[in-house]
């Protein structure tokens, strides 16, 4: 029996009543039927959760706040970026990577407009063990190795505005389905065409979850001394640094910064992270 986050009836304190009003795409509920109508009684706690942390940025301090679920209960995060148009960008990649760590979310990516471009390296991805599948939608080539894969398991969506992510579900679904967009000839980012987050069922087993575009994406929420642990293939040279609390960043005598130097771990992968640790 899965626990409850919280109970319906007089019990309820208005930190349950929060939790109520902060349900998102994905949660499962316990309900009852009152005069024909669905009423939430409780909410299943999450078993994983994708998330950001949403700014008061009328306030000064991160304390206040506060965690947005973008998605819950998913087993797969499609890490959606296209090849161009907006142009691949591996530091937002790296981003989604630490929140789906944080979430306990498996991660893929799923690269998009590749009739359109190159494909980028994506060997320091692959060799951390994350399946990189690559698309077309406009000739469907790639389509079938991804449906695969996601066969039978809820997914959810994630990228940058203008990556492809309507059209991508539209080649799942096979139907024009989702409102696409182009991306801006002036700015080069994309243009919202998801405004909230919304369910698809394909067959009996596979769930598609997909999200509004995120042109930015704050990482407040997990502390700085925490970091280095969501980029795994620095633990192997980690515990020859000088220092036990050693941040891979200014200090001296730092195995990871030499493992970087020497060519053992990726350098945009190590770009990221300290960009991430500055709050770039």
């Amino acid at each position: 029996m899965h626990a409850l986050e919280f109970i319906s009836g007089k019990a309820r304190n208005q930190q349950q009543i929060n939790a109520l009003n902060e349900l998102a795409v994905g949660d499962r509920v316990v309900f009852t039927e009152q005069f024909g109508s669905a009423v939430i009684d409780g909410m299943i706690k999450r078993r994983t959760r994708l998330s950001r942390l949403k700014l008061d940025y009328t306030r000064d301090s991160v304390a206040n706040a506060t965690e947005q679920v973008i998605a819950a209960n998913v087993d797969i995060a499609i890490i959606v970026a296209s090849v161009v148009h907006p142009s691949f960008n591996p530091g937002l990649i790296d981003r989604y990577l630490v929140i789906c760590n944080y979430g306990n979310v498996k991660p893929i990516i799923c690269l998009t407009k590749i009739d359109k471009g190159s494909i980028p390296d994506m060997r320091a991805y692959e060799k951390l063990g994350i399946k990189v599948f690559a698309v077309s939608n406009e000739t469907k080539e790639g389509m079938s190795e991804l449906m695969s894969f996601i066969e039978g398991k809820t997914c959810v969506l994630v990228g940058n505005s203008g990556v492809g992510k309507s059209s991508l579900i539209n080649s799942m679904l096979q139907g024009e389905v989702l409102l696409t967009g182009e991306v801006s000839s002036k700015s080069g980012k994309g243009k919202h065409t998801t405004s909230s987050s919304s369910l698809h069922v394909i067959g009996n087993s596979t769930f598609i979850i997909d999200t509004p575009g995120i042109r930015a994406l704050s990482l407040k929420n997990i502390e700085k001394e925490a970091l280095h642990f969501y980029f795994p293939e620095f633990a192997q040279f980690s515990e020859g640094c000088e220092f036990n609390d050693c941040t891979h960043s200014h200090e001296p005598k730092c195995a990871v910064k030499d493992a970087v130097n020497a060519g053992m771990l990726s350098k945009e992968r190590y770009a990221s992270y300290v960009r991430i640790l500055n709050d770039e």
